[in-house]
């Protein structure tokens, strides 16, 4: 399960979100956002496919064109995607251990990148992202109640279009 904040470059909460999100690497991902606005984002490997329920619309683009310095990325990325960001800070506290990054390229839609895994002693579960974009806005995500390597099917990545909905994009 998550909860996603969105915070406005002066600190002020913009919006709030939560679903559940399912992670398989290389390069898969199945969001769920049940609520406040049902949404779904899956990368298949090859194709993000991003769907609004409430309008009946589905985006789709090549998963190559939201890779780079994409905090997602760092999530279900093989051991290559940390050529993508370069390290600025780590450390740890009493609640968790935490490392900053800062994407590598200049085209990134992201300054800093921020993850937090629970401590060793009570597994080093990701525990949070946060990231700063372009308008200085900052969207963390809170992961809560992560099951490590369950069984996941590949179909779970998979994405139809479903009938009557709109596509918008090209061929993924």
């Amino acid at each position: 399960r998550f909860v996603q904040e969105l915070w406005s470059d002066d600190q002020r909460l913009i919006d709030v979100a939560e679903g559940d999100v399912e992670l398989l690497r290389p390069g898969k991902f199945r969001w769920h956002y049940a609520a406040p606005y049902e949404q779904f984002v899956v990368a298949d490997g090859e194709t993000l496919w991003m769907y609004d329920v409430d309008i009946s619309q589905v985006t789709r683009s090549s998963l190559d064109a939201n890779d780079a310095g994409n905090p997602s990325a760092l999530l279900t990325g093989d051991r290559a995607v940390m050529d993508s960001f370069a390290v600025i800070e780590s450390g740890s506290d009493d609640a968790e251990t935490w490392v900053t990054l800062a994407p590598r390229s200049v085209q990134s839609d992201y300054s800093r990148v921020r993850v937090a895994f629970t401590p060793e002693d009570v597994g080093g579960i990701l525990s949070e992202l946060e990231f700063v974009d372009g308008l200085n806005q900052t969207t963390v995500i809170h992961f809560m109640d992560a099951e490590i390597n369950p069984e996941i099917g590949p179909e779970r990545f998979e994405f139809e279009v479903p009938p009557g909905a709109h596509l918008l994009g090209g061929p993924g």
